[in-house]
């Protein structure tokens, strides 16, 4: 284990060994580990490359704390409310038009609060551990409440084409919202948990914002097409495609500096975040976003410092086309033969995924929202055969 003292810049680390600090507990199993005492020690102050930079006096001790696991006494029964109205007509022979409406509400959603959570906005630099409901158990424990909420409403639209003369199609597009203040490790993905949970007077409705799913817009064209052509090389030939175009996913920029103590922070947004480069070295504008006020007093009812809202932006597109070349020869009775091309990203379009937490520090311009990965995969081209008999 590595201790590294931080300031505006690195003072130097020394490495501290917990073996030296505690050992396995022999007697009670809510406590496997079991202090050693306290360790005083003058260690040398270890800078990069190996180079030393004076002595660290210090005083450590391994202190056993119980962490809690529960679920809120009063659980109440998660509940969802589904409705739409969807109307279609055929607008000619085999063509069909359907346009609805869909949503969802969710309510009483299962959330990760954490439990022994401060009750109080606080200074940065104070001990939280003072100011929760039980100081000698450990802050943040998982805990289960049914606080969460969810709206989802969608614009739903189908342009479908029966298979005739060699010719199958459906063109689909929907427009959607949809918020939530309920996160966990399943679907919290990128738009941050919620910053003060039990802090009295603090409306959890303020956290409330795009869910981790969001998707504004969703394109789809899919279909199957009979080539023209006869004799053995040309007839018998049949394509097939989709193209995908989604828009991208919500994602939330905290604060580059604690506002509080033991409570979040989600960053101002004071410009345009798309402005500047937008590209794939700098997808978001750093200069769009600011901290907050920090907590001025203990106890303070300002809730300000916490910020703006949550899921303040949205990462990049995914855009895709796949396409497939197939033909089936008979080669005697019921048995027939099939060459199969597909191509997957056929314009090798890249598609990456959202910024990293550890690059969303807006304080850092030269390395703010860089993106590193892919969310799809560049051009692959297959060839198959299947026997049927």
């Amino acid at each position: 284990m590595t201790l590294t003292l931080l300031q505006d810049r690195s003072l130097g680390s020394v490495e501290l060994h917990v073996d030296k600090l505690a050992k396995e507990s022999e007697g009670d199993a809510k406590y496997p580990f079991e202090s050693l005492g306290k360790k005083e020690a003058i260690e040398p102050l270890r800078l990069d490359g190996n180079q030393y930079k004076g002595n660290l006096h210090y005083v450590a001790e391994f202190v056993p704390a119980l962490a809690l696991r529960g679920v809120e006494f009063d659980y109440q029964t998660p509940r969802y409310h589904n409705y739409n109205v969807t109307l279609q007509t055929e607008i000619m022979e085999n063509h069909s038009v359907e346009v609805g409406f869909v949503g969802t509400r969710g309510n009483h959603l299962e959330t990760f609060t954490g439990m022994n959570n401060v009750t109080q906005l606080l200074p940065p630099g104070t001990n939280p551990q003072q100011y929760v409901q039980w100081p000698d158990f450990a802050r943040g424990s998982l805990f289960v409440r049914t606080v969460g909420v969810s709206t989802y409403d969608s614009l739903q639209a189908k342009f479908q084409r029966r298979y005739h003369k060699g010719l199958q199609f459906l063109v689909s597009y929907t427009l959607s919202d949809s918020k939530t203040n309920a996160g966990d490790s399943l679907s919290g993905g990128g738009v941050g948990g919620l910053r003060a949970p039990d802090v009295v007077g603090y409306d959890l409705a303020n956290d409330i914002g795009l869910s981790g799913f969001h998707t504004k817009h969703a394109f789809v064209v899919s279909g199957n097409y009979d080539l023209p052509g006869k004799g053995p090389i040309l007839g018998g030939w049949r394509t097939n495609w989709v193209l995908s175009m989604y828009s991208g996913q919500a994602q939330t920029i905290n604060c580059s500096v604690a506002s509080g103590a033991g409570t979040g922070c989600y960053a101002l947004v004071v410009g345009d975040p798309y402005a500047g480069a937008h590209n794939v070295d700098q997808f978001y504008n750093p200069a769009a976003f600011a901290d907050p006020k920090p907590v001025a007093t203990i106890g303070q009812t300002d809730f300000s410092p916490l910020g703006g809202k949550r899921s303040q932006v949205t990462g990049p597109p995914m855009r895709q086309l796949d396409m497939g070349f197939a033909r089936q020869l008979r080669i005697g009775g019921q048995n027939q033969f099939e060459v199969r091309l597909e191509i997957f990203n056929v314009t090798n379009t890249a598609a990456f995924n959202q910024p990293a937490n550890a690059v969303l520090n807006f304080n850092d311009p030269r390395n703010f929202a860089s993106m590193t990965t892919m969310r799809n995969l560049p051009r692959q081209v297959q060839l198959g055969a299947k026997l049927y008999w």
